[in-house]
């Protein structure tokens, strides 16, 4: 066989979803790639050689994220709710990976839920990857299970989001659910737990606390401090894409991708004080909180994928803290 129709072949069953040993000189467009799961997911795969599209709104956040990348990667400023802008970027791509989603502009009110963004984006991206054959990787939230009935949670669980966020996300699943079975779209969902790291712009507890453990301020807890998290370092969720390009499982598949070790909010805040050498304050409060108790179960995409996530809480607050570190330098 040739070298010419080797490569050629090669391509065909990546498209097609077969396994292939590496990316490297593979077209991975990342729909979102300025933002914080996306432009990690960006590191990783320009790591090992692929050759990397950033579609994104590019706001000065996400032209700060990706700086460092230089050109080793390319920057297609656009909008997925745009459809012709998303069809001409996915046009001879390899594998695309959707995270676009302002995560860090979301919150409990109606006004800023990016519903659009969620719904319409995604399917435009959808059937751009279905038109061209292409295997599409589509970034999902715990937050679609809502008040979980038992734990772990697998990926059977019922789906029942009490937040607006995870609603939006469920309905990016239905899409790739129906794309999947109807149309043969290579499709495959995963659902991220709560992350953390370098870039997390996101009102999130682990950057919190150790912001206020830094300061020598209390450490504020809604609640009582008894909900569990299964929180999942950024490098963790990065190589799960990675790992999942590697061995493309058939089309509307769906893992849970979570943390190694789940912790209670407080004992998050407690780890916070060690990871930052002080003594800490706990200041428990009311305010919006629940009793969720997400104890994620990755069981799956361990059997079928082979990823394990490697970091454990200690260590990725450690990284964090040093992030945080060189931010405020």
């Amino acid at each position: 066989m040739s070298k010419k129709l080797s490569v050629s072949l090669e391509q065909l069953l990546y498209k097609r979803g077969f396994f292939v040993k590496n990316l490297l000189g593979k077209k991975i467009l990342i729909t979102g790639g300025a933002g914080f799961l996306g432009s990690h997911i960006a590191d990783a795969l320009v790591e090992e050689g692929a050759e990397v599209s950033i579609f994104d709104l590019m706001n000065p956040t996400g032209e700060k994220n990706i700086s460092h990348l230089g050109d080793r990667i390319e920057v297609i400023r656009g909008d997925i709710t745009d459809g012709k802008q998303v069809d001409d970027a996915v046009r001879g791509m390899d594998a695309v990976v959707e995270t676009a989603f302002p995560a860090s502009g979301c919150d409990r009110d109606p006004a800023n839920q990016h519903v659009a963004v969620g719904t319409v984006g995604v399917f435009n991206v959808l059937k751009a990857c279905s038109y061209e054959s292409i295997p599409m990787v589509f970034a999902s939230s715990i937050s679609v299970y809502g008040v979980q009935r038992y734990v772990p949670i697998d990926e059977a669980h019922h789906t029942d989001p009490f937040l607006l966020y995870g609603a939006t996300k469920l309905a990016g699943e239905n899409y790739c659910r129906l794309m999947a079975q109807s149309y043969h779209t290579r499709v495959v969902v995963l659902r991220f737990s709560d992350m953390y790291g370098p870039r997390n712009g996101r009102n999130s507890a682990p950057v919190n606390f150790l912001q206020q453990a830094v300061k020598g301020e209390s450490l504020i807890i809604k609640g009582d401090g008894q909900q569990v998290r299964s929180y999942l370092y950024i490098s963790d969720a990065a190589a799960a894409v990675r790992s999942l390009l590697h061995n493309f499982p058939r089309p509307g598949m769906i893992y849970n991708v979570g943390g190694p070790e789940p912790v209670t909010v407080r004992e998050l805040a407690e780890i916070a004080g060690r990871v930052c050498g002080r003594e800490v304050r706990l200041k428990f409060e009311p305010g919006n909180t629940d009793s969720r108790r997400y104890i994620i179960d990755g069981s799956r995409i361990a059997a079928d994928i082979g990823f394990k996530p490697v970091t454990g809480i200690f260590a990725g607050m450690q990284h964090t803290l040093k992030w945080l570190q060189r931010s405020e330098d």
